[in-house]
């Protein structure tokens, strides 16, 4: 599954630079982005007004073009833009690290990104790449074995929560559980972490150690990867 996420992410970074979606609370269907291509009889180009499709550049045409035909790719595989506001998050109790990713339905990717913070735990993906790891948990069985709600589980060493929208799921493990969920829970996690590693942000991060921000984020990423490769052994 985790070669399958990669694979969709380098079809989404092929046309990274396509207008996002815009905000409803349902999943776009096919028929919304692909099959309105061809209706120049109605006024209606790709989806676009004639005159808005006239003023276009060459280039410009390629790219609404190459996005078409990428969701109509995806829409195959069963993966459409996420239009409800999602926010999915990894926490590793033990280390303290927590990473997490917002669908541009949630926050504009803009606005957010202005925002100093104390770190960049969080980013803002495009719905279709939430749409597309959400697929990835779903697939996984994520949605069958998380609880219901956001609730850490005491004792849990690293949990996945996922909301959508008003609805909530947890997914735990930690030793006092046994191993049933291990390694869900872990998979889970890596396939977040493929796409926040993934996708590039530019944010404005608090830095009061001035030149010591890099070296020390370095050490931070560093043991963090010793520490997760800890946990697969055990």
């Amino acid at each position: 599954m985790r070669i399958l996420l990669l694979a969709l992410l380098g079809l989404l970074l092929s046309c990274s630079g396509a207008p996002s979606t815009s905000n409803t609370n349902r999943q776009a269907e096919p028929s919304d982005m692909v099959n309105a291509t061809n209706a120049s009889g109605s006024g209606m180009i790709h989806g676009m007004p004639v005159a808005e499709w006239n003023d276009l550049t060459s280039l410009e045409r390629s790219e609404v073009i190459a996005e078409q035909e990428m969701l109509a790719d995806l829409a195959k595989q069963g993966i459409y833009p996420e239009l409800t506001p999602c926010q999915v998050t990894v926490k590793d109790h033990r280390s303290g690290v927590t990473i997490g990713l917002y669908n541009e339905a949630y926050v504009d990717q803009s606005t957010y990104y202005k925002e100093s913070r104390q770190s960049a735990s969080y980013k803002v993906i495009p719905n279709i790449k939430m749409g597309a790891l959400l697929k990835s948990l779903e697939d996984q069985g994520y949605f069958e074995e998380a609880a219901e709600g956001g609730v850490r589980m005491r004792g849990s060493f690293l949990s996945v929560f996922v909301r959508r929208g008003n609805d909530k799921w947890t997914l735990n493990w930690g030793q006092v559980m046994g191993d049933e969920n291990k390694e869900l829970t872990y998979a889970c996690s890596d396939s977040v972490r493929v796409v926040y590693d993934t996708h590039l942000s530019i944010q404005v991060v608090d830095n009061p150690d001035a030149s010591d921000f890099f070296e020390k984020e370095r050490d931070r990423i560093n043991r963090d990867n010793a520490q997760r490769m800890s946990n697969r052994d055990h």
